[in-house]
This record gives structure tokens, C-alpha cells and sequence, in this order.
């Protein structure tokens, strides 16, 4: 039961999952490794997950998905030459799998290496000039496209997992999660897996500044460590490692650092994939509309002169 005996005559509802252990804890039967109750934003995640099908996959979804895939093609091709892809495609190239091993390509130079590696140098393309869309949710797109060449998945199966990824990523609880729940779809993980791989994706993953002041390689390349780290922690459930139970809602949970927000999914009536926009330059979002007018005010100019 994941009610501990203290409880009774606590006031505590029946059924309430206990967030921390103390005198009178028991651990829930079945879990692997005897691990502890997942808290209830893990259980409504991973249930989500679950239940998600390809009946989702409407016409107006998959119009919006074939747009995202053209689109994040198109932030692959514009960051390619980059000296941080090239630095991710060697390290990709240092580690090429055993046969037999699951295995993946890095875009445009043919590596087979892992899929977190994979994972890693296709999301530095997507995400390394800025020019993918907003805000940014394709950086998961590279992480689950890797597992589903690895395990042979159909093109529907991927899909599904991508706009699963879509909305789950619009909860904002981290950029670790998203994919990680993508990948255990298509890994057919249990509820409990799920919730190992959920937790291992969050807890030791919460970034601290992105890039404020003199910007590094790292601005362009953060996302996709993010989305491998999501990757390998799906890997790592799948194999039966476990994580702490409660990363929400539990004692030093992400709750109790940037406050408590209501996991709902689907977030809104339209999944988040038919939400999210694009960009026409590659640049920061907030400088678009600036961008947009520059050749206007320009071409006015101009007239004005002549």
C-alpha cells in the first residue's frame, strides 16, 4: 500500500500517496528494486504516457508534425557546418556500438554510434543556430527519431512518440523529461519503468543558467545534452535501474524549488504540436519581429532618399 500506517487518524486523505518515509513506512509491493511510491505528478505523467495512442494522431496533428519535421530539417542543414557539431559527430565517432548493440546515425555523416550519442549530435544541428521553433520543442525530435531507428520502430510509432514528447514538454517541469518519456513509448516501458526513467531524466538534471553575458558553444548545445540525458535515463530504466520516487513532490523535489505547478495533460483541447510557431531568420525569438521590419524600414528608407 502506498499509505503508511501513521497515517490512519492523521487527517491525511485515504490514498494519498505519502511523499517522504518515516516510522510506519511501507514500500509499496511490485516496484523494482522495492523502490518507494512514485508522488502523484509522477503517477499522472506516466499514466498519460501509458494511454497515449496513435488515435491522437488527427489530420491537423499530423499536418502540424510533417511541418515541425520540414522545419527542424531545415535548422539541420543551417547548423551543420558549425565547430560544435563537428565535435559532436567525432565523439559520436569515437564511440561506435558493438554488433548486436542498439545503434544510431548521426545526420549528414553516417556514424552509426549509440543512440544517446546520436541523440546528442543531431540535437546540437537541430538546436545550434536558433532556427528551430518556438520554444524550441523540436530539440526532442533528434533523441526520439535515434530510439526509433535503434529499435526499428514504424514511422507512426515515432510520430506518436514525438507528439507525445510535444506535450509533455509543454509542462515545463524539465527539458530531460520529454524525451525521456518519448523514448520509454517506444520501448514499451511499464508505468513503473516509465516512472524511473521520468525521475532519472529530472533529479540530477536541473540546468542552472543557459547563457547569460559572454555566450559559449554550451548556449547552442545545452538542449541536446539535455535530450541525451533524457535518452540514456529510458535506457537505464529499461535495463531495471531505479530512481528516487518522489522528484516532484517529495523533500528537495522540484516542487519545493521553483514552486508547485498542476500537471494536466493534455494541457489544452489542441495538443501542443499544433501550437508551437515558427521562425523566419535563425535568431533568438524575441528578435524576430526586429528582424522583420529592418528590410521594411530599409526599402522605405531608401525611397525616401531617392
Amino acid at each position: 500500500s502506498d499509505v503508511c500506517s501513521s497515517d490512519l487518524g492523521s487527517g491525511r486523505k485515504p490514498g494519498v500517496p505519502r511523499v517522504h518515509t518515516r516510522s510506519g513506512y511501507r514500500t509499496p509491493p511490485g516496484r523494482l528494486g522495492n523502490n518507494g511510491p512514485m508522488d502523484e505528478s509522477s503517477r499522472r505523467i506516466v499514466r498519460f504516457v501509458t494511454e497515449f495512442n496513435e488515435s491522437r494522431l488527427t489530420d491537423a496533428v499530423v499536418k502540424a508534425f510533417n511541418r515541425t519535421m520540414i522545419d527542424s530539417m531545415a535548422a539541420v542543414i543551417s547548423g551543420f557546418e558549425e565547430e560544435p557539431v563537428r565535435i559532436s559527430a567525432r565523439l559520436a565517432q569515437d564511440a561506435q556500438p558493438a554488433s548486436g548493440r542498439m545503434k544510431a546515425t548521426v545526420f549528414g555523416y553516417g556514424i552509426a554510434t549509440t543512440p544517446e550519442l546520436a541523440a546528442f549530435a543531431n540535437g546540437v544541428q537541430v538546436r545550434m543556430t536558433d532556427f528551430n521553433d518556438n520554444p524550441h520543442t523540436s530539440n526532442i525530435i533528434p533523441g526520439i527519431l535515434a530510439i526509433g531507428e535503434a529499435l526499428h520502430c514504424t514511422g507512426t510509432q515515432v510520430m506518436t512518440a514525438i507528439v507525445l514528447g510535444y506535450e509533455i514538454a509543454r509542462l515545463g517541469a524539465g527539458e530531460s523529461i520529454a524525451p525521456a518519456m518519448g523514448a520509454g513509448k517506444l520501448m514499451g516501458l511499464d508505468e513503473d519503468r516509465l516512472a524511473n526513467a521520468l525521475t532519472m531524466a529530472l533529479t540530477p538534471h536541473v540546468a542552472l543558467n543557459k547563457g547569460e553575458g559572454a555566450l559559449s558553444m554550451w548556449k547552442g548545445v545545452r538542449s541536446a545534452e539535455a535530450t541525451k540525458c533524457g535518452i540514456w535515463a529510458a535506457i537505464l530504466a529499461r535495463a531495471g535501474m531505479t530512481g528516487p520516487p518522489q522528484p516532484f513532490e517529495g523533500p528537495g523535489g522540484l516542487w519545493s524549488v521553483n514552486g508547485r505547478r498542476n500537471v494536466k495533460l493534455p494541457v489544452e483541447d489542441k495538443l501542443a504540436i499544433e501550437l508551437n510557431w515558427f521562425k523566419a531568420r535563425p535568431a533568438e525569438a524575441s528578435s524576430q519581429g526586429t528582424l522583420t521590419l529592418i528590410p521594411e524600414r530599409s526599402e522605405e528608407h531608401t525611397s525616401e532618399l531617392q
